[in-house]
């Protein structure tokens, strides 16, 4: 699992690992390299990438049902036109 980025509350930020250089994540400003975490903290962190993963994923669900939402608003707007020119 690597990204480039993410963020918290405590402003983490892991880093993708090159062929030059280590992984590493930092938080609260502070840089670790993951190698030397304890297997604790990797897992910890594991379940960090997997929130933020859920988190991206809800919020481009919702994204997509908001535009559906005004997309059907936008529609029912079109359908009311209607009824409102024939009644007059």
């Amino acid at each position: 699992m690597s990204t480039s980025s993410e963020n918290m509350n405590t402003e983490m930020d892991a880093e993708d690992t090159t062929a030059s250089q280590e992984a590493v994540v930092t938080l609260d400003g502070v840089r670790y390299s993951i190698d030397q975490l304890s297997e604790t903290a990797r897992q910890t962190l594991a379940s960090i990438r997997f929130c933020d993963e859920a988190i991206q994923q809800r919020q481009n669900e919702l994204a997509i049902a908001d535009t559906a939402r005004r997309a059907y608003g936008a529609a029912l707007k079109r359908e009311l036109a209607k009824v409102t020119d024939n009644t007059e």
